[in-house]
């Protein structure tokens, strides 16, 4: 498992496990996310892990809307248009 930060960046301070702010200096630390399956540091945002691909809590599956039956979808529409 990687580094997970545990030292102030601005002072060096050794911080208590997520901390948001060093105790010795206020300086407020980098919070990140980790990959679940590998361990690796991932930017905030991040929707899937660099390193092996697993998805994040970020992951938002996109739903599609169901075509009806015999619908040709866009094309329909754009049909539907000229007439």
């Amino acid at each position: 498992m990687p580094d997970r930060g545990t030292t102030c960046q601005q002072c060096g301070q050794k911080l208590e496990g997520g901390a948001a702010f060093c105790d010795e200096c206020g300086t407020k630390q980098p919070q990140y996310m980790y990959c679940e399956k590998c361990g690796e540091k991932l930017e905030g945002g991040s929707v899937f892990c660099d390193a092996c691909g697993t998805a994040t809590s970020n992951y938002k599956p996109v739903r599609k809307k169901p075509r009806k039956p015999g619908s040709l979808g866009l094309l329909d529409e754009l049909l539907a248009d000229l007439d």
